[in-house]
């Protein structure tokens, strides 16, 4: 009980936490364009009644989904750059702008050409706001990584869920079922057109959340990000009662007129790449990168097409689809989450993977029976959010914070090429279906079941081993002339 009240008397711990809330809050707000993906077949239904010469389809809906995740991935790439040139508020107040322009098209938009733009500005905005936050956190607490990512990932998850309930209590509080039309089916335009007020409550929640984060939410002042026995640049070597130590000078030293910060940071940029480049070398990452690559297929098609599939296979309950997977992907999050920091990643993408073999291969099975759709799709849903802690675990664990953001962008990328790719497929095969006919998703979830099966493979070659970057001899060399120049320097010699 002592330990627990030092700890609250201890203001970075406060700081600590606060900044947990305030990315939870963040990252709360940006699992709302999952929630979104899930009611655009509202939207479509909307366009469909607004404009009858569009030739919008409800297939259409199946692209929502990867084109916001694609650029959600492209985006992560930039945030890297903001996060470490800009800090930490201005990545995310960049990231929160695209995405309230992103929300408004959408709310705005008559059309599938605008909903396409809002969803690319939504999955930029929010690719830009997710990782930065989820690394600062960690670096307050860098021997619970495991707890504040399965926390964080269950936020995302937790906005997913709420807001999707929110909008089929706005939109769809009766839970009526599609009209068929023709080849179609569509919702009444009653029902669609309050899509529209769902999205004000959307956009209204997003900015006061937003600055309820931003006021929680801490930048931990690191220490240099490598042992300074290596790092030398930008510290001044002291005699002190026989003890060698390293102090700052500062930003500017007045004695010597050099500015230490300068060297200090140009040198931890240079090792920030080279250790960049030596990561994604490195076999372990290659390996955990395909297995992401493989798993990623599976639960983005079950996400992006189980509720038109409801729709054509008349499972019942339909509008509860989305609460509940999104309950499941909060479970999974967490309880997966803190589970990595006790089970080696190894026996976890083991079991996830073997999961998603039976998954596939079965999934089809369940379209005429609603119980077993929902279990299925739920499962997915739980394995969906594991894989999102797991991920950011392993490389926040194995390769460091300081390398977190690039890597997950470089990982998620492939991932998402391979998602976009299966989307053409997946809608031919949609829209070439037989009224009563399953036959083109048995084609489309046997194919993501033989690529999990290489996944589950890979999984026995995973080591949970620390990245251990060694600097390069000439570079040490270039320390100890960084090092001459300052001493010189305070010296006076030339």
């Amino acid at each position: 009980m002592d330990k627990m009240f030092k700890k609250l008397e201890d203001k970075n711990f406060l700081k600590g936490i606060s900044t947990v809330i305030g990315a939870s809050l963040l990252n709360f707000v940006s699992g709302a364009i999952f929630a979104v993906s899930q009611l655009l077949i509202y939207e479509v239904s909307y366009i469909h009644h607004k404009n009858p010469e569009n030739e919008i389809t409800s297939d259409n809906e199946s692209f929502y989904y990867p084109i916001e995740i694609f650029l959600q991935t492209i985006a992560t790439f930039f945030s890297a750059i903001l996060y470490k040139k800009l800090g930490l508020h201005y990545t995310n107040l960049i990231g929160m702008v695209i995405l309230f322009f992103g929300y408004l098209a959408l709310f705005l938009s008559k059309s599938f050409a605008v909903d396409v733009i809002s969803m690319v500005l939504g999955g930029i905005g929010t690719g830009i706001i997710n990782y930065p936050s989820t690394a600062n956190a960690c670096e307050w607490f860098l021997d619970n990584n495991g707890i504040i990512v399965g926390i964080i990932e269950t936020m995302i998850s937790l906005g997913s869920f709420c807001y999707n309930l929110l909008g089929e209590k706005i939109i769809n509080p009766k839970k009526a079922k599609v009209k068929k039309e023709e080849d179609d089916a569509f919702h009444t335009l009653e029902i669609a057109e309050k899509f529209k007020t769902f999205m004000i409550w959307l956009i209204v929640s997003t900015v006061v959340l937003y600055g309820l984060s931003f006021v929680m939410t801490f930048k931990k002042q690191n220490d240099i990000f490598m042992d300074p026995s290596k790092m030398k640049v930008g510290l001044i070597q002291v005699n002190d009662e026989n003890e060698n130590k390293w102090e700052n000078k500062g930003p500017e030293d007045k004695q010597t007129g050099i500015n230490s910060t300068t060297f200090e940071y140009e040198e931890e940029k240079k090792d920030i790449l080279k250790m960049l480049f030596s990561a994604l070398k490195s076999f372990n990452l290659i390996i955990f990168t395909l297995i992401v690559v493989l798993e990623a297929p599976i639960s983005s098609m079950i996400f992006s097409l189980s509720r038109s599939i409801g729709e054509f296979n008349e499972i019942d309950e339909l509008t509860s689809l989305g609460p509940i997977n999104f309950v499941f992907e909060c479970v999974g999050g967490f309880f997966l989450g803190i589970l990595c920091d006790y089970i080696p990643q190894k026996y976890l993408l083991l079991f996830m993977n073997g999961s998603n073999v039976i998954i596939s291969f079965f999934y089809c099975l369940t379209f005429s029976d609603s119980i077993a759709f929902f279990i299925f799709t739920s499962y997915s849903s739980f394995l969906a959010g594991g894989f999102y802690s797991i991920k950011d675990y392993f490389l926040i664990k194995v390769y460091g914070v300081d390398l977190y953001v690039e890597l997950m962008a470089c990982v998620n990328l492939l991932a998402a090429i391979v998602v976009i790719g299966l989307t053409p497929l997946s809608y031919y095969l949609n829209d070439n279906a037989d009224v009563d006919s399953n036959s083109p998703y048995w084609i489309l979830f046997s194919i993501c079941g033989v690529l999990s099966i290489i996944g589950l493979g890979l999984s026995l070659y995973i080591k949970d081993e620390v990245f251990k970057f060694e600097k390069p001899l000439a570079d040490d060399d270039d320390d100890e002339k960084d090092i001459n120049k300052l001493d010189q320097a305070e010296t006076g010699e030339s």
